[in-house]
């Protein structure tokens, strides 16, 4: 049996909040960073301990980051991680070509999972 997870969506059926493809902090992160503000702790101190820049945590406390609420939470196979890639250090590695990546950017992990969601939402 597939292992399940609900993830909160937008309006527009897509991922916010841990859930999102970008995301660095976890919901947890970002009502542990209100915490530290209101602690007293400096905006660079907090950015910091999450290794994420100042401006990211200011943009969270002023709302203009994940602040969204979820409109809906739809249930959606997890997919299991994959191997760590054997690549060699970045000194001894080619450098990337200006091409663009070669394949279809609709079957990255990401389009799937939004895929997923998009049929449910339905």
């Amino acid at each position: 049996m597939q292992r399940r997870q609900w993830v909160a969506v937008s309006e527009a059926g897509r991922l916010i909040g841990e859930h999102h493809p970008q995301a660095k902090l976890a919901d947890a992160d970002i009502d542990r960073i209100h915490e530290m503000r209101a602690d007293g702790m400096s905006l660079q101190s907090i950015g910091d301990f999450y290794g994420v820049k100042k401006a990211a945590i200011w943009k969270v406390l002023h709302g203009h980051r994940r602040c969204q609420l979820p409109a809906r939470w739809v249930n959606v196979p997890v997919r299991e991680p994959s191997e760590p890639s054997k690549r060699k250090s970045r000194s001894s590695s080619p450098k990337p070509s200006a091409s663009p990546p070669s394949g279809d950017p609709a079957s990255s992990p990401g389009a799937e999972l939004q895929n997923l969601i998009a049929r449910a939402w339905r």
